[in-house]
């Protein structure tokens, strides 16, 4: 005669691997788990362990229990038997957290380069040589925008326009010498390259 421990049914313990996810066979009867596809579907394996953004290493290693929980599948993914759902071999998990995070993230702001190239004659031998220099605008147009905006005091915005007239002198100066000197560096750097030789 069996023993009642034995005739009741063993707890399930599986948990879900996808990051973020609570998944768990113990809390969430309704929850299906589905095992990670064998090296023999490697094209698929390689398709889930992307879509829930793992990497097998030290910290995670796929095994007999690496199971994804049936909330990250879409119900097209899944096909319907008399007695249960079974998920479709081509099912590749697709539906998460984060994803849904996403779609209300800003475009990233447009920036501008801090280095152009340009040409640089050396005058003692007349080769051209290409050399980056930095670039400084004190206004782009989006601050222009915002300054006009703004609403301030005249004699605010009289002391504004003195320190950027001010500012965009200081800049002009630190330029020519940024030119100056990088157009000295180049000239040293191919004097250097022609020594070597």
């Amino acid at each position: 005669m069996a023993s009642p421990a034995s005739s009741t049914s063993k707890q399930r313990d599986e948990y879900c691997c996808v990051p973020f996810c609570n998944g768990n066979a113990r809390t969430n009867k309704e929850l299906s788990f589905h095992h990670i596809p064998s090296e023999k579907k490697m094209l698929t394996r390689k398709q889930w362990i992307v879509a829930i953004r793992r990497d097998e290493g030290e910290f995670f290693k796929i095994g007999g229990n690496t199971v994804v929980c049936s909330k990250h599948f879409k119900k097209e993914d899944y096909r319907w038997t008399p007695n249960r759902k079974c998920l479709k071999p081509e099912a590749v998990p697709s539906v998460f957290d984060w994803k849904l995070n996403e779609s209300s993230r800003k475009a990233p702001t447009p920036r501008q380069s801090l280095f152009k190239k340009m040409k640089v004659d050396d005058r003692e031998d007349g080769d051209e040589m290409v050399v980056e220099e930095s670039v400084c605008e004190v206004h782009n147009s989006q601050s222009v925008e915002h300054e006009n905006e703004m609403s301030c005091d005249s004699n605010i915005h009289a002391g504004c326009l003195e320190k950027i007239e001010k500012l965009e002198h200081e800049v002009q100066q630190k330029d020519s010498e940024l030119k100056d000197k990088t157009y000295e560096l180049a000239s040293l750097n191919q004097k250097l390259q022609m020594e070597r030789f």
